[in-house]
This record gives C-alpha cells, structure tokens and sequence, in this order.
C-alpha cells in the first residue's frame, strides 16, 4: 500500500475533505489505494477534478462584509476665526471594517464530488499520524 502527497492545487480540496473528520491536533490526511501507483492517483484526481468541474462549475460572488454599510463615522472638525466670526466646517469620513472578497460559490459542491469520485474509484482518504 503505497501514500501519496496531494499537491498545492488541491489544498483547498484537502481542507474541505479534512473538515469533514473530527481533527485533533495538527493531522495530516492522504489518499491511498492497495496496488497503486502516483501516476494512477494522478490520473484518477485528475479525471474526478475534471467531472466536478462539469457537475459544478465555478460561480464566483464578491462578498462585503459591511453590506456596504459603514461601522463608524469619524467626524473631523475644523474652525477658523476671520474678523471676529467662528466658522467651523465638519468633514464626515466613513469607516468600514473587512474588505469585500470573491468567492467561489460552487467550490463546497466541486470538492464532494471529487472526493465522491475518488472513493468510487477505490481510494480513500487516510489519517496519517505525525510522529
């Protein structure tokens, strides 16, 4: 029974997949056939990634955390006196906290059908403890 590594593209996969199991610690996670080889994982991930990509397409969404809507407004005040009259002069600036982000709506969806696919073609997804 050989392991193998999954690679910088699927971290987002692997994190999704992960998540599902009860984690304890900092766990590390791989797939595994008996008999297999690294070719014949990459050839199966490659196909699952491609069916899911099909099955859910990528549908992406900015999101703002605000809403649009500040949290706070910072009110600045200025005056000047000019021949013994006060003239003051508000400037009102609003502040938002977090940033809009692009997400990927079908990502959740992609990953279960990889991971599906991948199962139905005989490979699991195993605890590997760190030593």
């Amino acid at each position: 029974m050989r392991l193998f590594h999954m690679n910088g593209r699927c971290l987002a996969f692997l994190t999704m997949v992960t998540a599902l199991f009860a984690l304890s610690g900092c766990a590390q996670y791989q797939w595994m056939k008996p008999g297999a080889t690294e070719q014949d994982f990459q050839r199966d991930n490659y196909a699952c990634m491609r069916d899911s990509l099909q099955q859910a397409p990528p549908v992406y969404q900015t999101i703002d955390p605000t809403g649009g809507m500040p949290v706070q407004q910072k009110v600045r005040t200025t005056c000047r006196q000019q021949q013994g009259v006060t003239d003051c002069n508000q400037e009102r600036k609003n502040i938002y906290r977090g940033r809009p982000y692009t997400t990927d709506l079908n990502e959740s969806m992609r990953n279960s059908v990889t991971s599906a696919c991948l199962n139905a073609a005989g490979w699991q997804l195993v605890r590997i403890e760190s030593r």
